[in-house]
Formats: structure tokens, sequence, C-alpha cells
């Protein structure tokens, strides 16, 4: 190379060299005018997202060891930051990330150092406060129902009542035995004509005063009573010791004292008002009709009681069902729950997730308490109907340890109808009422006749010197036969007492006949109700089955995921409880089932002899 050409590449690398130097100074004249526009302007505008967002998140906990510029970031400014960072304008790329590191320790809850104690968002601690628990079979429930009802104790007085109004109807016609006795002592003054009537004399009448004087023994046995023809008995004996002043002067007197008897029959018979056995008999046979509703009263009550116990019984078997599965449910929540919060201690899952498992615990606990609450609104009802009111003591759960049965299909409408109008008490009272009604109404318009009676008396009288020969003559030799026969005729003028109480008693009977209508009427459409009910039930039985079973094989596959890894403890819980909602669901189609069975029987009357229960009275 010649000694030119080298001087020309010398003066081109001194002139590249220059031009690069020259491009540097530029660079880093530019450089620094950028520097000091973002320094003018980025930072107020991170700064105010940072501030907007603090004012939304938690202050970390006063013992946090994070440093206060990761705790007070939250998530959504670290995302800020990383985002809007540009290593030229705030610095490094390594110190953009190390910001958003630190923000997201301070989301999770753990530090960046990874020195210090996590800072794990505090919970409080629920426990549902455990009550005591009674088991009650149904047969002691029903028993207890019957023997402790009040309104049953008072329906059997009701009948007691009745039996005693019913005894006095019948003793109208009891005979009545009848003993009197009695003495007189008479001194009346005489003037001439009872003077010489009684013996008196001329040598006596100058004798003044003229005193007629009587010691008299009177005595009566009789035997009354009233027949059902409406016919009046007494059968009776008059026995009398007679001593006056004419047997005791007179020498005509053939005894002294005298005894005389007279015994024999008087009859009284109606022949247009009470007469025959339908009127007489009236009193006694609407005491029976009444007496016989009573009765049916006290069935019925019977059988409201033991339908309302059974009702009870029924629900709180599936309400219980609900608690307990409740009860595992929150066991199972508070478990995974402290799994959650032990696995976030260890860094292993984030705070997120440990929310989730205490927000599914708390709804949980929540619906264990309405289960629980349900359970206690329920029992009450079914200890008013089975306590008795002396007792009391603490509030205990009433455990069901009887388990519901699956009855079987009874909807034959004609036989269900045949019972019930010949069983239901509703129907029987109706019906007994219209014929008590029909009872009082013959009896008021037989009231209406006038009165005609017969009467008659027979019998035979005695005299003698003492008692024996008395009855002797009366009867043996037949000294004096009596015997007298007539009729008494009377009628109230107007009779508005007798036609007013005919027409309330016909009233009274239209209303009967109406309410034993609408009584059929009644037990018709809710037999035929209660029989569509049922087929319904039997439907709504056999869907929820078929729910529990899909809800069972659900949880069985979600079951496999878990272990596959594909699912979480979480997602699992709530299959498990959509499992246990479809058993409640399934226990509480069946408990309706047999609802609708008990209220198909009371309405038949059949649900004492179904249960075993007998009236004894």
């Amino acid at each position: 190379m010649s000694e030119g050409q080298t001087k020309q590449q010398t003066l081109i690398h001194w002139i590249y060299a220059g031009g690069v130097l020259l491009l540097a100074c530029v660079t880093a004249v530019l450089v620094s005018g950028c520097q000091g526009q973002a320094q003018a302007v980025d930072p107020p505008v991170v700064e105010t997202e940072v501030k907007a967002e603090e004012e939304k998140a938690p202050a970390a906990p006063a013992d946090s060891q994070t440093p206060p510029e990761a705790a007070s970031t939250p998530p959504a400014a670290a995302v800020t930051n990383e985002m809007t960072t540009d290593p030229r304008t705030v610095g490094s790329v390594d110190e953009a990330i190390q910001i958003h590191i630190e923000n997201e320790a301070a989301y999770s809850g753990s530090s960046a150092s990874g020195g210090a104690e996590p800072a794990i968002p505090s919970y409080p601690s629920i426990e549902v406060a455990e009550l005591p628990e009674r088991s009650i079979a149904l047969a002691s429930a029903l028993s207890d129902s019957l023997e402790n009802n009040l309104e049953i104790q008072v329906k059997v007085v009701d009948v007691d009542i009745k039996e005693s109004l019913n005894r006095q109807t019948v003793g109208a016609f009891n005979p009545v035995f009848t003993l009197e006795g009695r003495f007189e002592n008479l001194d009346r003054p005489q003037n001439t004509q009872d003077f010489v009537s009684t013996g008196g004399n001329a040598l006596i009448l100058a004798r003044d005063p003229r005193i007629f004087n009587e010691d008299n023994y009177r005595f009566k046995a009789s035997i009354e009573g009233k027949l059902p023809t409406g016919t009046e008995y007494e059968i009776f004996t008059e026995y009398d010791i007679i001593e006056n002043t004419l047997s005791k002067t007179s020498p005509l007197s053939l005894f002294t004292p005298e005894h005389q008897v007279f015994s024999g029959v008087r009859l009284t018979q109606p022949l247009l008002r009470n007469f025959g056995t339908n009127v007489n008999m009236a009193e006694i046979r609407v005491a029976r009709k009444d007496k016989r509703i009573s009765k049916l009263e006290l069935k019925d009550a019977m059988l409201q009681n033991i339908s309302n116990t059974l009702i009870a019984y029924f629900d709180i078997i599936y309400l219980v069902q609900d608690y307990r599965l409740k009860q595992e449910e929150f066991e199972l929540a508070k478990s995974m729950t402290e799994k959650r919060r032990e696995a976030l201690e260890k860094g292993q899952v984030s705070a997120r997730e440990l929310s989730r498992a205490e927000s599914a615990m708390a709804e949980v606990i929540e619906e264990l308490i309405i289960a629980r609450n349900k359970v206690i609104e329920r029992q009450t009802q079914l200890v008013a109907l089975i306590a008795d009111t002396s007792s009391s003591g603490p509030l205990s759960l009433i455990i069901p340890t009887t388990s519901l049965p699956v009855p079987e299909q009874d909807i034959d409408l004609n036989r269900l109808l045949a019972e019930a109008f010949s069983h239901r008490p509703l129907y029987q009272i109706a019906k007994r009422t219209v014929e008590r009604e029909e009872i009082k109404l013959i009896y008021a318009e037989n009231q209406i006749w006038p009165q005609l009676d017969l009467k008659a008396t027979a019998g035979y009288n005695g005299l003698s010197s003492n008692f024996t020969s008395t009855y002797n003559k009366a009867f043996g030799d037949t000294q004096g036969e009596q015997w007298s026969v007539g009729a008494v005729f009377s009628v109230p003028l107007g009779n508005d007492i007798a036609i007013g109480r005919r027409n309330e008693v016909k009233l009274q009977k239209e209303k009967a006949l109406l309410n034993l209508r609408n009584a059929e009427m009644q037990t018709s459409l809710l037999v035929q109700q209660l029989v569509t009910i049922i087929k319904s039930n039997y439907d709504r039985l056999d869907a929820m089955r078929a729910f529990s079973a899909n809800a069972s094989r659900m949880l069985e596959t979600e079951e496999e995921r878990l272990e596959k890894g594909q699912t979480t403890e979480l997602e699992l819980m709530k299959f498990r409880r959509d499992l246990n909602k479809a058993k409640v669901r399934e226990t509480a189609a069946l408990a309706d089932l047999n609802k609708a069975y008990v209220k198909l029987y009371e309405t038949t009357g059949t649900l004492l002899e179904r249960n075993n229960i007998a009236i004894a009275r």
C-alpha cells in the first residue's frame, strides 16, 4: 500500500470515531431531557392510581413485617405498575418485576422476603350450640296425646253430662212410692142442723157450747207414676182411725174408735195432647240423640288430635333428617376451612381459596341454624299435643325413633266414600241432629192439640174395729165397692205458645237438613280431593327418588374427579349438599304422602281403628 492510501484510511477512521463520539453526545443529551420530562409528568399519574386503590384496600395488620410499600399496594395497583412501568423512565426491568412481586405478596398475605410471618386474614370462630335431645316413639306420642289432651278430656266430661241427662229423662217414668201419716184433733162448734145430724137430742141441746170433737189418725201409702203412653196411674190405700163425739156418746156407734180403709186405683189417660209414645218418649229420645252426638264429638276430637299428632311427628322426621345432614355439612365445611387455612400458612393456596371456604361455611351455618329452628318450631306444636300441662323443663330436641312407612295404595273412591258416610263423625253428627229435630217437631205439633183426659177411679171400702179385720172386710167380703169415670177438657185460647214453639222447631229442622247436605257435600269433595293428592304424592315420591339417585351418581362422579385432581373439595361439597337436599326432599315427599293418608282416614273416620285405638266408653 502506498503512503497516500495509508493517510486516507487513517483519516476515515478518525472521521468515523468522531461521528460516533458526536452521536453518543447527542444521545446523552436527548436521554437526559426525556428523563426530566418523565420525572415531571409520569410519577403523579402513577401515584394517583395507587392512592385511589389504597383507599379501597384494607390496612395491613399492625404486626405484619411486610414492607409498607408492598403491604399498602393492592393487586390493582400492582397490575397498573407492571403495565405502565418503562425501564427507561422508572428503572430497570428487574425493578419493575420486584414491585409486582411485592404487591402480589401483599395480596396473598406473605412478605416478599419470605422470612416474615404470613398475614392471614382473621375469621370469627362460629359454633352452633348443641341442645339436649330426647327420643320418642310414635306409639308413645299417640298415647300421650290421648291421655294429656285437654280438649279430649272436656269431651269426655260432656259425654258424662249427656249420660246424666239421659238418666234424668228415663227417671220421668220411674214409679214413686209415697207413705203419708198425720193426726187430726178437731173441735168444731155446731149449729142446730149440724148438731141434730150428728145425733144430738133435746137434753144435750140445752148445753152450751155445742162442740163436735174429732181425734183422727190418717195414713196413706201409694205408688204412682207415668207410662210411655201418657197414662198416669196411682195405686193407693187410705187407712183412717176415727174417734169423735158421736162415736163416744151415741148408743148407735158400732166401734169406738172406728177403723176404715179405702184401697183402689186412679187413672188419667190423655186422649189428644200428650197421647202416645212418640210424645211421651220424646224427651228420652232427644236425650239419647244428644248422648250419641256427644260421643261422636268425642270421637271427632280424638280423630283431630291423632291426626295432628301424626302429621307433626311425620314433619319432625324429615326436619330432623335435614338438621342431621346440615350438621354433617357443617363439620365438613369446618374441616375444609381449617385445611385451607393451614395450606395458606404454608403458601400452598391463595387467600381467595380460604375466603371461598369460609363463605361456604357461613352459608352452611345459616342453613344449620334455620334447620334447627324449624325442628324447634314444629316440635313445639307436637309438645302442645302430647305434653302434660304440669310438666316443665329445659328445651330439648325431639328425635323420632319411628321411621316413615311406605303406605300401600288405598284409593278405592267408592269404598272410601261409603266409609266416610258411615263413620265420619261430622257427617254422623249432622245426621243425628236432623233426627233429633224431627223428634222435637213431633212433640211440638202434638202440643197444639187441646187437652182431653179420661179419668177413672176404682176400689173397695172397709170398716171394722181393728186394722186386720178392716182389710178383710174390704177385700174378703167386698164390703163396699166404689168406682167413678169422667173426662176433663181444656184448650188455651189463642195457643200462641204451642204454635210459636212448633214453628221454631220446624225452622231448626230445616237448618239441620241444610247442615246435613253441606256435610255430605264437604265429605264427598274432601275424599275426592285427598285421593287426587295421594296419587300426585306417589308421582312426587317417584320423582324425588329419581332425583336423589341422580344426585348420588353425580356425587360419585365428582369424587372420582377429585381423586384425579380435576376438581376441588369445595366443588365436591356442593354436590354433597345437593345430595343431602335431594334426600330431605325425598323424605319430605314420603312424609307428605303419609300425611295425606292421615287426612284421608281422618275424613273417613277410620283413623283410630287403623292405629289400634278404641273408645272405651
